[in-house]
């Protein structure tokens, strides 16, 4: 079990994946994060647990996933970068859903990557997963 979700490929639009035929904008202006294109978290659970297994056999380390859609746009402080995550955990929520044997990811900022904070159970007293 994990979240928040994360953002599978860029919008359609003449910023970032134009189309060719028509004319689109999938993310109007001044969209919010339901505009976007949200996938599962376990996947990224998934992805995470597989590079470990190929490299060490064993899937028991949480890690990172770099090269996600990162998708530029302009808020009031100008250009940002939305966050590959769904919702920005801070550290003390991240902790909070860790300690309620939820897998947490967070987003990195300014870049396209988001972390898995620690493979783990779902059971009353979360533990690390043992590969």
């Amino acid at each position: 079990l994990a979240l928040p979700r994360i953002l599978l490929r860029l919008p359609y639009g003449a910023k970032s994946d134009p189309i060719e035929a028509f004319t689109f904008e999938e993310v109007p202006p001044g969209a919010n994060h339901e505009a976007f294109l949200w996938g599962n978290a376990a996947f990224a659970c998934a992805l995470v647990m597989a590079r470990e297994l190929e490299a060490d056999g064993e899937a028991t380390d949480a890690g990172s996933i770099a090269g996600l859609p990162a998708f530029t746009f302009v808020g009031d402080e100008g250009p940002r970068l939305q966050p590959c995550a769904e919702v920005c955990l801070t550290e003390r929520a991240w902790q909070a859903v860790l300690a309620r044997g939820i897998m947490p990811l967070v987003s990195v900022k300014d870049a396209d990557q988001v972390r898995l904070v620690r493979l783990q159970t779902i059971a009353a007293t979360p533990t690390a997963l043992v590969g």
